[in-house]
């Protein structure tokens, strides 16, 4: 008796955790769709003047996280389409648009 009562709780709790894995394979979908270019400006007498330059196919909502070998020189949560102020050296950038999916990237800064 006591299981029939838990396999009825269990029955009725259920749907309000069921997860749709279609949700997931929508969302990657989307994501490849979205057309990111990126425009790289070197550095010039190896001051850090270096840019990197993000631009979409259309307007979107995104915020940039961008990491170094150096911790003091990553920067997150960008909300700017340009990063000014680099220096030479390879970066990780993060792209996340509209909480739907995050696009990574390696650029190097010469």
């Amino acid at each position: 008796m006591k299981l029939n009562k838990l396999l009825i709780v269990i029955g009725l709790l259920l749907p309000a955790f069921q997860l749709n894995a279609w949700d997931c394979l929508i969302v990657q979908d989307d994501c490849d769709k979205i057309k990111i270019s990126i425009k790289l400006t070197g550095t010039s007498e190896d001051k850090p003047n270096g840019k990197i330059e993000i631009s979409f196919d259309e307007q979107k909502e995104f915020t940039v996280f961008l990491f170094s070998g150096d911790a003091n020189e990553n920067r997150l949560e960008i909300k700017e389409k340009t990063i000014e102020n680099l220096k030479r050296g390879t970066y990780n950038l993060y792209v996340k648009i509209e909480k739907k999916c995050t696009k990574h990237f390696i650029v190097e800064i010469k």
